[in-house]
């Protein structure tokens, strides 16, 4: 009857040690509802779950070592089962591997307004023409590296041509010319 909104809003409101006299009173539902929902969410919630340990934090620093071997998670994974006689799957290794690896750095450029502008063409797929043939299609695709404002024009060849043309309807799109043109390994 009611919906996963409902049940998400009163287990929230619970765990805000709201009674649920008051969730019924906020939400104009009766008591019998919300007491009803609050037995559905502890039924489906296992008594701890959450806190279940793993049967790979026993090897983490062994673990971290691999990783700065550069060995990848199969290789950990033989190693573990072969060395250690561990019954585990590889997925599970994958996971607790991922957690360990640190988030690599990502440094956005920087560029001055209208220095540089991105150039690419994305296949969109063949498509019908009215004679009933079918025709590839791309997209041409110019970005202000500074705004992320881009400009996309629809083209059946990538042609010397169709690029130069795109070039000059994406400069008056613009209403400019950027120093610097990124081509970004074009097949072309």
């Amino acid at each position: 009857m009611y919906g996963v909104v409902m049940h998400n809003t009163i287990k929230t409101l619970l765990e805000r040690g709201k009674s649920q006299r008051a969730i019924a009173r906020e939400l104009k539902i009766s008591r019998k509802v919300v007491r009803r929902i609050k037995r559905e969410l502890e039924a489906s919630q296992p008594p701890g779950s959450y806190q279940r340990g793993k049967q790979l934090d026993a090897y983490s620093t062994q673990l971290e070592g691999y990783l700065k071997q550069g060995l990848s998670a199969v290789l950990i994974h033989q190693r573990m089962v072969q060395k250690h006689g561990l019954q585990i799957s590889y997925s599970s290794v994958r996971r607790y591997v991922a957690g360990l690896k640190d988030a690599e750095a990502y440094v956005p450029i920087e560029r001055a307004i209208g220095e540089e502008v991105q150039v690419d063409f994305g296949y969109l797929g063949k498509f019908e023409t009215s004679d009933g043939g079918l025709i590839k299609v791309w997209a041409f695709n110019m970005v202000l590296s500074y705004s992320r404002y881009a400009y996309y024009e629809l083209v059946t060849d990538q042609s010397v041509g169709t690029f130069i043309r795109c070039h000059l309807h994406a400069f008056e799109f613009f209403g400019g010319v950027p120093e610097w043109v990124l081509l970004d390994n074009l097949k072309a």
